[in-house]
């Protein structure tokens, strides 16, 4: 990977079991870290459509570092 660069993963369609995430499918993309958006990482897991929104459509995040 290109210097500057980074990978951003998803995990999605799965469940989480015993606070493990369980099945679903991944999905990998490589961002410039002086160039990325909030609102075009918005935009790919809206379209996306696998839920993980609130009532009033705002995405809900889980991660690990």
């Amino acid at each position: 990977m290109e210097e500057g660069y980074f990978q951003l993963v998803v995990h999605h369609s799965g469940t989480f079991c015993d606070a493990r995430y369980v099945g679903g499918d991944t999905s990998t993309w490589s961002y410039d870290g002086d160039r990325w958006s909030y609102f075009e990482i918005l935009g790919i897991l809206k379209e996306m459509g696998d839920g993980g929104f609130n009532s009033t459509g705002d995405v809900v995040f889980m991660w690990r570092l």
